[in-house]
């Protein structure tokens, strides 16, 4: 029986299969390889075009300026009746009553109303006892802007809605 630790004769290693012989004259001291396989190399990607939503988008946003600016000048239009021939301005006789002519006193009162909310001067106005229907023309006469003048009044209804126009 041998002892495991019973020294073995030495012997010297002789070359090991993994490793080569010096290289002889003309021979490159290392296998040559095969060529390997290489994946291949992914080529610098181009920018992606850019898309053409830009024109488009702004486009879109000048149409809604566009039709903003036109409904709010059609409500300027409606509201200050910026178009109404000049010296035309619109109003309503107050306490008509169906049937019955109109006091002048009263239209005389609601016509300097009218003329001074449109900056206009009235020192005094007179106007007949009327009836109030459609297309009746009542002449009223009076002083606005220091000078005499004759305001036409045309009834519209027989609700009181007037037009006026200052001769």
């Amino acid at each position: 029986m041998s002892s495991p630790y019973e020294q073995q004769p030495f012997a010297r290693p002789g070359p090991r299969q993994d490793q080569q012989s010096p290289p002889q004259p003309g021979q490159l001291p290392y296998p040559p390889q095969q060529p390997q396989y290489l994946p291949p190399q992914p080529q610098p990607s181009q920018p992606a075009p850019k898309q053409k939503n830009g024109l488009a988008v702004t486009a879109l946003v000048v149409a809604c300026l566009a039709l903003l600016l036109v409904l709010g000048l059609i409500a300027f239009v409606v509201v200050t009746g910026f178009f109404s021939p000049p010296g035309e301005l619109q109003g309503t006789a107050p306490q008509v009553v169906a049937g019955q002519s109109y006091k002048g006193t009263l239209l005389a009162d609601e016509l300097s109303r009218v003329i001074t909310a449109d900056s206009g001067d009235v020192k005094s106005m007179k106007c007949p006892e009327t009836p109030v229907k459609s297309d009746v023309v009542v002449d009223c006469q009076g002083v606005v802007d220091g000078y005499d003048s004759t305001v036409s009044v045309t009834f519209e209804d027989e609700l009181g809605h007037f037009t006026l126009v200052e001769g």
